[in-house]
């Protein structure tokens, strides 16, 4: 019995020789040392990255779900307890239907080619857009023009409007001074 067993160490020696193959300080570290040292340097590294920490807890779950035991148990329920389960999820399997009844009936639409041209629809709405940005700058190029030509027209009514005052005024000036000379007016 201890041949087997000095034998058996020398193997597990050579074994850690082998997955160690490091440098001569770490000889005397069995595999055991080293897997935990290997363990708290992933603990450190994973420390305060949640992404990471989640993916470990899905590996857990996963670990579990491929577990015989747990598929044995999942198994061996009764029928009873599997109806429970659908008669639980009633309410949501029947919304599921309506809403696949519904998806369904809109199957038409989603497949036309009104959808599937949408991608190439793109281009053009990028081609419409910039002509409606360009008749855009044009529409407000003609305001500002017509509001300056209104500017000038009124400016233009209101010097007409004094010169005829001015010469209402003159007029009546020359009329007055017909009448006082008893001139007759022309």
């Amino acid at each position: 019995m201890d041949i087997e067993l000095d034998a058996m160490f020398r193997r597990i020696e050579r074994l850690e020789a082998l997955i160690v193959d490091s440098g001569p300080e770490e000889l005397n570290a069995t595999v055991l040392d080293n897997l935990l040292k290997f363990n708290a340097d992933m603990v450190n590294a994973t420390n305060g990255r949640e992404r990471i920490q989640t993916v470990f807890r899905k590996v857990d779950e996963i670990d579990r779900f491929l577990d015989p035991v747990w598929l044995d148990t999942k198994q061996s329920q009764s029928q009873i307890e599997k109806a429970e389960v659908i008669l639980s999820e009633e309410a949501n399997i029947i919304k599921m239907v309506e809403d696949l009844n519904e998806l369904d009936k809109l199957r038409p639409v989603l497949e036309s080619n009104a959808i599937e041209d949408a991608p190439n629809l793109s281009s053009k709405l990028g081609t419409i857009r910039a002509c409606q940005n360009n008749l855009t700058s044009q529409v407000e190029a003609i305001i500002k023009e017509s509001r300056n030509c209104l500017t000038e027209q009124t400016l233009m009514m209101n010097n007409l409007n004094q010169l005829f005052l001015n010469w209402d005024d003159t007029m009546a000036t020359l009329e007055k001074a017909k009448t006082q000379r008893n001139l007759p007016i022309d």
